[in-house]
């Protein structure tokens, strides 16, 4: 929403997600997620063609709480980004203020 006030927050499980369904298949370049100081030890970043079946397009195991950009191959067409959390960092959830997704048009 561009807000940094505003947040998603998970319950307090490791392997929460969130996604988003983008308006038209894109090749996606690079995900960014600016992290609350609840943030993930590791989590991948998926992509799918239908929101069903999935693809780790990349594995991240930060140092830290703070903004990550998740540099992707953009090689496929995709109409969804999910970051897939494995490991949280602290006994709260996962907490994002914002999750941006970039890249191109497909067509």
């Amino acid at each position: 929403d561009g807000l940094l006030g505003t947040r998603w927050a998970s319950g307090y499980s490791d392997d929460a997600w969130v996604q988003v369904e983008l308006a038209a298949p894109a090749r996606i370049a690079a995900v960014t997620l600016a992290w609350e100081s609840a943030c993930a030890k590791q989590y991948t970043v998926q992509t799918s063609q239908d929101g069903v079946h999935w693809t780790t397009a990349s594995t991240q195991r930060p140092e830290g709480c703070g903004n990550d950009v998740v540099r992707l191959p953009a090689t496929e067409a995709v109409r969804y980004v999910r970051m897939q959390g494995v490991e949280r960092r602290t006994a709260w959830g996962y907490s994002i203020h914002e999750m941006g997704v970039y890249g191109a048009p497909a067509s």
